[in-house]
């Protein structure tokens, strides 16, 4: 059995903790059935550092309440929980029975020595995938992220609230808050970020194939012998009507979805050499780099391009994120990549170079003394 964790949230996506809920003391295998199936809310890491100790993520682990205590019980290496035997310790601090590869970390309290930033696996995964492009590996990921989120303002209630840059009404991350007509953006906040079975039954969009086969360009044709041609939509000269479509390809290649829209209004002879259905598939496939409008839809990039038609797909994947009924767990990463992207630009924009590796700057270590005048002053 698990519960929500009222008023705590992922610092990388909003959605609400789960823990288990268990009497006291009680033995490891009452406390977490290895055959049973995890929800995503269910398995977490934790961004750590201990005073004098470089920040680390954690293993694979889960929260359990054990008396007047939130713990998480993860291996402190990489490794999941469900790899590990279930040997058990006795854990003096919490006095329950634990594995013995595994550690407790006291998470939601403030501590001098310690500080603990719990996180979705699922999240950290997706952040993996979002920040793989601008040369991180794990180890200077984590002393980044753990930097970033000492870094941000706390509330009174010892946590990182949601705010608006979840994208959702925080109301949305509580079932018994949401009303009625908050009920498929709950869905969204809450389906498994990392379910990619959604992407082999995508909408059918023959409806969009078809309008864009019969639409036409009124004023002007293709080809270059039109003297409109010349000259943009608002009448003045249009330097691009000279380049050849295989360099206007490259180009926009280059811009993000919406500039590419702007260029296409703004030059008759870019919106006659790159009718989308015309586009190369290369256009297409680019769109679903991490860094570009689609990137959320294969974050691990684990497709084969001779396989998929890019300007199907990227019609499909939108006409998805679209639905109001279905999907959510797509619209669910696309909402968290857009989060995780924010934060992968902020880490591009303060980081610095250490060896051949990408880190945040140290934002200093604060003391509790420091951060509780800081929680008061917020």
């Amino acid at each position: 059995m698990s519960e929500h964790i009222a008023c705590i949230h992922c610092p990388l996506c909003g959605a609400f903790f789960e823990r288990m809920t268990l009497g006291q003391p009680t033995t490891w295998n009452l406390a977490w059935n290895r055959e049973r199936s995890s929800d995503w809310h269910e398995e977490l890491r934790i961004v750590t550092s201990r005073k004098g100790t470089a920040p680390f993520i954690t293993g694979v682990g889960f929260l359990l309440k054990v008396a007047q205590h939130t713990v998480l019980f993860a291996p402190p290496d990489a490794a999941n929980w469900r790899d590990l035997d279930d040997r058990g310790v006795a854990d003096g601090q919490f006095l329950i029975l634990r594995p013995a590869s595994y550690e407790a970390f006291a998470v939601l309290q403030l501590y001098d020595s310690a500080w603990a930033f719990p996180v979705h696996k699922a999240c950290w995964n997706l952040l993996e995938c979002r920040t793989s492009v601008s040369g991180y590996d794990g180890s200077t990921l984590a002393l980044s992220l753990f930097n970033f989120l000492i870094s941000l303002d706390i509330r009174p209630g010892q946590h990182i609230e949601p705010t608006s840059v979840y994208g959702v009404d925080t109301k949305c991350l509580d079932a018994s808050l949401a009303s009625p007509r908050m009920a498929t953006k709950w869905k969204t906040v809450h389906a498994n970020p990392c379910e990619l079975s959604v992407l082999n039954n995508l909408p059918p969009i023959d409806d969009l194939i078809k309008k864009y086969e019969s639409a036409s360009y009124p004023g002007w044709r293709r080809g270059r012998s039109s003297t409109h041609g010349q000259h943009t939509t608002n009448g003045s000269w249009d330097a691009l009507y000279h380049l050849p479509p295989e360099l206007l390809h490259m180009v926009l290649l280059l811009l993000p979805s919406k500039d590419v829209c702007a260029l296409r209004l703004a030059s008759r002879a870019v919106a006659n050499n790159t009718r989308p259905q015309e586009l190369p598939q290369a256009f297409w496939r680019s769109k679903f780099l991490p860094e570009s409008e689609m990137g959320f839809a294969y974050p691990e990039g684990d497709v084969h391009p001779s396989e998929i038609n890019w300007f199907h797909r990227y019609l499909a994947v939108k006409k998805a994120c679209n639905s109001r009924t279905k999907y959510y767990a797509l619209k669910n990463r696309r909402r968290i990549w857009r989060i995780l992207t924010e934060i992968s630009e902020t880490f591009e924009k303060c980081n610095t170079r250490q060896g051949d590796h990408i880190v945040l700057p140290n934002f200093g270590w604060i003391p509790l003394p420091r951060y509780q005048s800081r929680i008061r002053n917020t």
